[in-house]
């Protein structure tokens, strides 16, 4: 029982007249208690909702600074099995300096040339974690995608792939039976897929995508050679002594040259120098078998040669930003990086820059992927391998394009090589199209040309021709329809339209008939800006949602919902709206924009 008032003891007063040294200590204690009290009720008052964000406000800035609730785990493994490593944040120089170079061009069969594109030796920041497969794709793996998707690789689809002729110890280009099934050499589920094109690649991580609604693509450059090097600074990354590498990855090596002796004499025309120690595999080896980096990552050298997303220009690194770089707009071929089974020590550097065509299929290419770590996730710690974080299951997010594109219709037809856009993942069209959509086409629409305009149980049909809405000035706009190719060459949304520029998003119609192809160009004359294949195969008779959004400088294709390709364009400031079907017949339903910008949207009809 607690004793009554009167008998608590009064503390007796100091000579000096403040109280005893025991109670002044007791004062002393109120005071964090109090603070800690006072920030406990700031902290509960700015909890928002069931999203329980904490915020701390302070005197110094009375906006609130969030703190996520996770962070992202280290590692995860996805539904195919594949295992992805945590790649954190942090920044590294990349390329070859000088003094490398000098060492570099003294190994005998060199190609001065090909080394030169990495150089500058330039500073790189990765600004946001992501997560990296701890392997390259497998057979296996890549078998589940073709196998759901009834998909045919490049290789298929031309009957023309690379494949090892081991009688002749050459690789034969162009063979009507080469393809990922069949390489000339024995591989089972474990080793990496190879004889797949940047196309296929890109194909494989939008229908991943798609499966797990997270974004996998493939990596930059940048990220590549980052989590390559994971904090290595030497020409190699197990030094500057090329025979450690048969510790961590599959080359050019002894056991090659002991099964094919001349090899040396086929390859390239001259004998090449190679690893004189053995790493006990003649082709490709099962994925993982030798020791990862200090990111957990295996084979980043050797083994197949791994495809990344960016175009190749060796002048690329004159200009490269510091911060994320994605390799330029556009060229004419990809960047592969990590060399092969059948690679010479000047090729399996971390810094060496390959490239090849968007549809070039060989015996020692493959590729690995980049889970995105979702935007609402606290970044993992910066600084290099061994950064540690805890775990959380990252949330769902939109899928990226899928599948790389052939030359568009409407615009002068070039090689493939030159006509593939970058897939960008990114958030659904919800995220932008905020506002109220206003509907442009119903049955009191004016037609103005009926013999080539019907409209008809709410869907418009347009043969060979186009439709202006020229009341709506605009220059941040969205326009969506649901679209469907009857015949001809393709369906078009065109924004910031005048007298005679206009920026148009087209749609190639169905796998059936050779389309599935998006894309972004201005005109006239018209110039192609970016298209891509979204991997996905539309029937002839399915509508299909387009939403083509002007921001800015910035133009973005829309699919379903999904953001399939993104460019940047300046040419064009503001202009009217319109729809068309090109040299053909194409059916429109629930035309509808936003304006997102103070033009005024005028009178609607």
């Amino acid at each position: 029982p607690a004793p009554k008032p009167e008998s608590v003891p009064k503390p007796a007063a100091a000579s000096d007249g403040r109280p005893p040294r025991a109670w002044r200590r007791v004062a002393l204690a109120t005071v964090p208690l109090g603070l800690l009290l006072f920030l406990g009720i700031v902290i509960r008052i700015s909890c928002r909702g069931d999203k329980k964000e904490i915020s701390i406000m302070s005197e110094q800035d009375d906006k609130p600074s969030p703190v996520a609730a996770s962070t992202p785990a280290k590692s995860l493994t996805n539904s195919l099995g594949m295992t992805l490593k945590l790649i954190p944040a942090g920044e590294f120089d990349m390329g070859t300096s000088p003094e490398e170079m000098e060492k570099i061009l003294q190994i005998p069969d060199v190609d001065h040339e090909l080394c030169s594109p990495e150089q500058p030796r330039h500073h790189v920041r990765i600004t946001r974690p992501f997560y990296m497969g701890a392997t390259e794709v497998t057979r296996g793996q890549f078998k589940r995608f073709v196998e759901a998707e009834a998909y045919q690789t490049t290789a298929e689809r031309y009957r023309s792939g690379y494949i090892w002729n081991a009688a002749e110890s050459k690789i034969e280009p162009f063979s009507p039976v080469g393809s990922w099934r069949n390489t000339g050499f024995e591989q089972t589920d474990e080793h990496p897929v190879v004889n797949v094109s940047w196309n296929d690649a890109v194909a494989f991580c939008g229908w991943l995508s798609r499966t797990e609604k997270v974004v996998y693509r493939l990596p930059t450059e940048a990220e590549w050679e980052y989590s390559c090097r994971a904090g290595t600074t030497s020409i190699y990354t197990t030094g500057d002594d090329p025979e450690g590498l048969v510790k961590v990855g599959n080359l050019w090596d002894k056991a090659l040259l002991t099964k094919y002796p001349n090899f040396l004499e086929v390859w390239r025309g001259k004998a090449p120098s190679y690893f004189k120690a053995s790493d006990g595999y003649v082709h490709t080896a099962p994925v993982g078998q030798f020791q990862p980096n200090a990111f957990g990552l295996y084979d980043m050298l050797g083994n197949a040669q791994e495809l990344c997303n960016d175009w190749f220009d060796a002048d690329y690194y004159k200009q490269s930003p510091v911060d994320d770089p994605t390799g330029p707009l556009r060229m004419e071929k990809r960047v592969g990086r990590g060399g092969a089974w059948r690679s010479p020590p000047w090729v399996v550097r971390p810094a060496f820059r390959c490239f090849c065509v968007p549809d070039y299929r060989g015996e020692a290419t493959g590729f690995r992927v980049v889970r995105e770590v979702p935007s609402g996730t606290t970044p993992a710690p910066a600084g290099g391998p061994g950064g540690s974080s805890t775990s959380a299951t990252p949330g769902p997010n939109q899928s990226p394009a899928g599948q790389p594109p052939v030359p568009p219709a409407g615009a002068k037809v070039e090689e493939e090589a030159k006509k593939n856009a970058v897939p960008v993942p990114g958030s659904d069209l919800d995220r932008i199209a905020t506002g109220q959509w206003v509907r442009l086409v119903d049955s009191k629409t004016v037609l103005s040309d009926p013999q080539k305009m019907k409209f008809q149980n709410g869907i418009l049909e347009l043969d060979n021709t186009g439709m202006k809405f020229p009341e709506i000035n605009a220059r941040d706009v969205i326009l969506r329809a649901q679209v469907r190719k009857v015949s001809g060459q393709n369906v078009s949304l065109g924004l910031r339209c005048g007298a005679v520029r206009c920026y148009s998003a087209w749609f190639n119609g169905s796998s059936m008939d050779g389309g599935d192809l998006f894309g972004v160009m201005i005109g006239t004359p018209w110039k192609e800006l970016a298209n891509s294949h979204i991997g996905r195969k539309f029937r002839p008779d399915q509508f299909v949602e387009m939403a083509f959004a002007a921001i800015g400088d910035t133009l973005t294709l829309y699919v379903d919902g999904t953001r399939v390709i993104t460019v940047k364009n300046n040419e064009v400031a503001s202009g009217f709206i319109r729809i068309g079907a090109f040299r053909g017949k194409s059916l429109f339903k629930d035309v509808e924009c936003q304006i997102l910008d103070s033009v005024p949207i005028g009178n609607q009809k």
